[in-house]
């Protein structure tokens, strides 16, 4: 799962947003949170129903001067 549907998904369903609230803390429009929520939603579904772990790819933060030496591991939610 791609963090930022993993970020819509938190702040709907767990943090109680409406989808204009969430939106705007994520700096995206309606429609793209409405994107975010459905593929999350059938991501979750997918995991629940096939006995998936739940692999949430990590935010990118960005270090102003920083060179890339490589990423974080994703997260993984068994």
């Amino acid at each position: 799962m791609a963090y930022d549907e993993y970020e819509a998904f938190r702040l709907v369903y767990h943090e109680g947003l409406n989808q204009e609230e969430a939106a705007k803390r994520m700096r995206i429009s309606r429609g793209t949170l409405w994107r975010c929520l459905e593929s999350a939603r059938n991501k979750i579904a997918r995991m629940l129903v096939e006995h998936r772990p739940l692999v949430v790819t990590p935010a990118p933060h960005p270090t102003p001067g920083a060179t890339s030496t490589g990423s974080s591991p994703p997260l993984i939610h068994r």
